[in-house]
């Protein structure tokens, strides 16, 4: 969860923000002025949305690629090979 705290506090709190961070799991975002201005978050947890939003990307990178690959086919073809691909399926179910 993330917490909002000014810079001045998050200051005098440190060592404070950095147990409730590890052990409760929270962020804080750092306020300077009355906008964000860091985010303080444990190292496990930056690891965590790291990984995803590489994985997001990756995954959109490759979605792009079908469809600039698939591009030429239409909307039936693509639907008949889906059904034909469940009916293949269906039928090694039952062996």
């Amino acid at each position: 969860m993330n917490k909002l705290i000014s810079m001045t506090e998050a200051r005098k709190k440190f060592p404070q923000l950095a147990k409730d961070i590890n052990a409760k799991k929270n962020s804080y975002i750092l306020m300077q002025k009355d906008q964000p201005y860091l985010v303080v978050m444990s190292y496990k947890e930056y690891l965590t949305r790291c990984t995803r939003e590489e994985v997001k990307e990756h995954f959109n990178k490759l979605w792009a690629e079908v469809g600039r690959k698939n591009a030429h086919f239409s909307e039936e073809e693509i639907e008949l090979d889906i059904e034909q691909a469940i009916q293949e399926r269906r039928q090694r179910r039952k062996k």
